[in-house]
């Protein structure tokens, strides 16, 4: 019987503990719950206090205790000074406080939120929680004890007391004077022995698994210091494969300025040389000399010209002008200017234009510089077949396209095709086939027109290129011609009578060019070979008009021709050759208020832009 009544103590005490930690888990509960709820009303606030919306934060947190009847105070602080509040300050309650920051950052908190809740929802739940929880433990522990009870007789208490008794009726039988002294020892069975076992089995696994976990980790932090360096030092290694690159780039675009400029000295002397050579009276044979030569020399100048519409595109220095343009006017034109050529390699050149009247709004000299290469690399590399260049509407824009059965390209080259220097089919560097820029071109000047070219194509089969422009009102079209007519060959002497022109050219060559055809149409000419040499004349701030190039040894032609502005001491009539490619040296002849030619200049243009520069 005293074994049962210690156990059935035993199990009170287990009830007493249990419901003690029952209501400790629900208030730790309600505590968590609270916090949760005020810190996620102090996260809706941040909005507000950083907006300063502190009337739609008061009308939030109100509508939040009005939904929430636990709730009986709200006051939220920005920077020390209460800002919106709800319900009654003086209630009595649990306060919860929670910190507002800016998401998780480390700086100081931008406000407080204070919470008080009611006590009453809270002590209802734990009081029905706890009654609930001794009634259930009441029920199994007396359960229990009733069944401890049957066992403990029937295993333990029943076997001891049996023992006990035949124990003590041999010591009464035995020992007579110990009958009264002697107690009945406990003794430990097998099965706590086992569970002692199975603890320590249990410990030592737990102690080799932290072990092993340990060990886990740290080779883990160590596989990531590993990447974390292998990272490094391949973005270390990208960074300088960029820098090189950059690098090489630049050494690339300074060479071939260099080279452009070194090729466009000779060129520009032998497009003069041959504007004087026309007019020397040839026989038919030197004529058709003449005209090949002259094709050379338009070749080469395109070849380089677009090294130069590059650099200028680049350096932001071509701006679009739009004005409507007549579309039949612009097909007449292309018509004009390519027919021939595609009848000279044998291909048809075709034109399609269903509308009696239409126009377009963009710029004309940009718009033509786009057909000029699309259309040019359609014969260069179309051998058999022909080329389409057809129009149509869709919705309020015009659609351009340039259709030929050339030799097309690959899936994997459409996107090249717009890289600068990338040409196909084309192995063997034909100068013929231009230096690859073409579709550079085109790119940026659709860039400018604010379009977009697109190229589907077939290889083998042919390509064909669109894009599209914004229709403009026919009725605005002006009976006009799309761009000006070419310079005439013949200059008007008459207003180079008693002028005086100084050319100031290092090239000897060049020099020599430009004396003898402005010569020849009666102009009085001083040629120097520097800066430094037409300065130190006397006479050099009497001169009608100078014509000087861009690049001079020492001092440069626009620093020369301010420094002559200033001896003169008023604006002189001036014209600058240069041959210069990079964007930065473009941009410095261009801002001098001069006009400014890019070599090669064949001589009616020069003559045209001195005469531009008198009148």
């Amino acid at each position: 019987m005293g074994a049962t009544t210690a156990v059935g103590i035993a199990l009170l005490l287990a009830t007493a503990y249990f419901s003690i930690d029952q209501r400790a888990s629900l208030e730790r509960l309600f505590e968590k719950q609270s916090q949760n709820l005020v810190d996620s009303l102090g996260a809706f606030a941040i909005e507000q206090l950083i907006s300063l919306d502190y009337p739609a934060l008061e009308y939030a947190i109100a509508v939040a205790g009005k939904k929430n009847d636990s709730i009986l105070f709200v006051e939220v602080t920005h920077h020390g000074q209460g800002v919106a509040r709800f319900g009654n300050p003086d209630a009595a309650g649990p306060e919860f406080v929670s910190e507002i920051r800016w998401r998780d950052s480390d700086a100081p908190g931008i406000g407080k939120i204070r919470v008080i809740f009611s006590s009453h929802d809270r002590d209802a739940l734990q009081a029905a929680s706890l009654r609930d929880h001794l009634i259930t433990m009441l029920l199994i522990f007396i359960v229990m004890c009733f069944s401890l009870r049957w066992l403990l007789r029937r295993t333990v208490i029943g076997p001891i007391e049996h023992l006990t008794s035949r124990t003590e009726q041999a010591i009464t039988d035995a020992l007579p004077e110990l009958a009264l002294a002697s107690k009945p020892v406990p003794r430990a069975v097998d099965e706590i022995q086992l569970l002692d076992e199975r603890f320590g089995s249990l410990l030592e696994g737990l102690k080799r698994r932290d072990l092993a976990r340990s060990q886990a980790e740290q080779a883990l932090v160590e596989h990531q210091n590993n990447l974390e360096q292998l990272v490094e030092a391949r973005t270390h290694e990208l960074k300088l494969a960029q820098e090189e690159a950059t690098r090489l780039n630049q050494v690339k675009s300074e060479f071939l300025a260099a080279a452009s400029h070194d090729l466009r000295q000779p060129l520009q002397a032998i497009n003069l040389f041959h504007s004087v050579l026309k007019g020397t009276g040839l026989n038919e044979e030197q004529q058709r000399l003449s005209h090949y030569l002259s094709l050379s020399l338009t070749s080469l100048g395109d070849l380089l010209n677009a090294l130069l519409d590059i650099s200028k595109l680049d350096a932001g220095r071509i701006k679009p002008v739009p004005d409507t343009i007549d579309v039949e006017a612009l097909f007449r034109q292309i018509d004009a200017e390519f027919s021939s050529l595609a009848l000279d390699k044998g291909l048809r050149f075709k034109l399609y234009f269903p509308f009696r009247r239409l126009a377009v709004f963009t710029d004309a000299k940009l718009l033509l510089s786009m057909l000029n290469n699309l259309i040019g690399n359609a014969l260069k590399y179309t051998d058999t077949g022909g080329i389409l260049v057809g129009i149509r509407r869709r919705g309020d824009r015009a659609i351009i396209q340039i259709w030929d059965t050339g030799i097309g390209i690959s899936a994997e080259n459409t996107r090249k095709i717009y890289d600068e220097y990338f040409q196909i089919g084309n192995q063997a560097r034909d100068r013929a086939k231009g230096l690859g820029l073409g579709l550079s071109i085109v790119k940026r000047l659709a860039k400018l027109l604010g379009t977009e070219v697109i190229c589907r194509s077939r290889h083998g089969k042919g390509s064909v290129f669109e894009f599209a422009l914004p229709l403009a009102d026919e009725a605005l079209l002006p009976v006009r011609e799309l761009l000006p007519a070419a310079v005439s060959e013949s200059a008007v002497e008459s207003c180079w009578l008693g002028r005086r022109v100084v050319v100031v050219e290092d090239d000897a060559l060049l020099a020599s060019a430009v004396d003898i055809a402005l010569r020849a149409k009666g102009i009085s000419v001083s040629s120097y070979a520097s800066a430094e040499l037409a300065l130190s004349a006397s006479d050099i701030a009497g001169a009608d008009i100078y014509l000087s190039d861009f690049r001079l040894p020492g001092m440069d032609g626009v620093e020369m021709l301010k420094t002559i502005q200033r001896q003169a001491m008023h604006p002189i009539r001036a014209v600058i050759l240069t041959g210069e490619t990079l964007p930065e040296r473009i941009k410095i002849a261009e801002s001098s208020g001069w006009t400014v030619l890019f070599k090669p200049v064949d001589f009616p243009q020069l003559l045209s832009a001195l005469e531009g520069q008198l009148n």
